[in-house]
């Protein structure tokens, strides 16, 4: 698997605070180092389907929760202290249920924020009869606030957010849960934008887009026969190498560098040169993704490695030679044209217990009547 073929429009930080803090959540696996416990999520997306059954009006807000609001509009909380997300953290919510209450009515919502000052796909959206993902369709991670969708999002998708969770004992909320809000159709939710229309690396949420997860097009995988190793295409000699070729670092190996070999198999603190199978933190077995413990493994986090471990000279040269920011600050496709960056692989070998055949225990199937979904899509016969 090249490195630019990271698993796009699927897999979502919550919110900045979660993003800020998911290199130091993993800096000490086996141990996950986070207060944080998400217990109630309600993920919403654009409804393309003839199901009205859970659908709801709202509006999509991404300033909502957040530290420092991106907007001029809204403004930080100075009397609430730390940066975990909440509805209180900035003005946001008391704006948009005071000053604007009128976007309960779906009909307003463009007006109203617009008057304000917010722009319709950059500060906001706004959806008629949003659907709300069932449980089967997601999952998320509780202890790093993040979600991972089975299907990627069109381009003209909106994806929104409301969650609760526990902090320190104490219980937080963003957005608005429909279950409890007191908040009745067809008056619209007050969500966390996650994903406008408009999404592009300009985008106040494009950081929240995690680009650190890989597809490796299996199922069910076996930990007895997996293997992963991060290669780099040497030039000079046409192979490609578990490590950094030249200078002090062809002595470590890249998943060591990469925080991805801490352990032996027995989770000791000793690594083994072998890759750290730990399900739902590197990867997860049941849909095949692998997850990188460095938000920016090949880029920003890869370059303070390098810095970290080589002198000044040496590490500019370093960072001009392997570091690939384009790959996280551009649009894939932008990125992939990057050749001379662009020679990091993720290799190895699994076992699934899915096989190729799948036995239906039925005689005279009529053609057209079989049915076979994957990641929640529908296969054409």
């Amino acid at each position: 698997v090249t490195v630019d073929d990271y698993d796009a429009n699927k897999h979502f930080f919550l919110s900045e605070y979660f993003r800020d803090n998911y290199n130091r959540a993993l800096s000490r696996l086996p141990i996950i180092t986070s207060e944080v416990s998400i217990t109630r999520m309600e993920v919403w997306v654009t409804n393309k389907t003839t199901n009205f059954e859970n659908s709801r009006n709202i509006v999509a807000v991404n300033d909502l929760g957040e530290k420092e609001p991106r907007s001029d509009v809204f403004q930080a909380n100075p009397s609430q202290a730390g940066n975990w997300p909440r509805n209180a953290l900035n003005d946001a919510y008391d704006e948009l249920t005071g000053t604007y209450s009128a976007i309960r009515d779906i009909k307003n919502v463009t007006g109203e924020l617009e008057n304000a000052g917010l722009i319709l796909g950059v500060d906001f959206e706004k959806i008629e009869n949003a659907r709300l993902l069932s449980t089967r369709e997601y999952s998320f991670n509780d202890k790093l606030g993040y979600i991972s969708l089975n299907t990627a999002l069109n381009t003209d998708e909106i994806l929104a957010v409301a969650y609760e969770y526990t902090y320190r004992g104490k219980t937080y909320q963003v957005g608005e849960l429909s279950q409890s809000s007191g908040i009745s159709a067809p008056n619209s939710l007050i969500l966390k934008l996650m994903k406008p229309t408009n999404f592009t690396p300009n985008s106040y949420t494009w950081g929240l887009m995690m680009k650190n997860v890989y597809a490796l097009g299996a199922y069910q995988l076996s930990q007895e026969d997996f293997q992963l190793d991060v290669l780099y295409r040497d030039d000079k000699t046409g192979n490609s190498v578990n490590y950094l070729p030249g200078g002090d670092l062809d002595k470590t190996i890249l998943i060591r560098l990469l925080n991805m070999d801490n352990m032996n198999s027995q989770q000791d603190p000793y690594p083994d040169g072998i890759f750290d199978y730990m399900t739902g933190i590197t990867i997860n077995p049941s849909n095949g993704r692998v997850f990188f413990p460095l938000l920016e493994p090949f880029g920003s986090d890869l370059e303070q490695i390098l810095r970290d471990s080589l002198d000044a000279e040496a590490a500019d040269l370093a960072v001009d030679k392997y570091v690939y920011q384009e790959l996280y600050d551009s649009t894939k496709t932008k990125a992939q044209q990057i050749a001379e960056k662009n020679k990091f692989l993720i290799a190895g070998q699994y076992s699934s217990s899915n096989s190729s055949e799948i036995m239906l225990n039925a005689m005279n199937v009529p053609q057209g009547s079989v049915k076979v979904t994957a990641g929640g899509r529908e296969l054409v016969e």
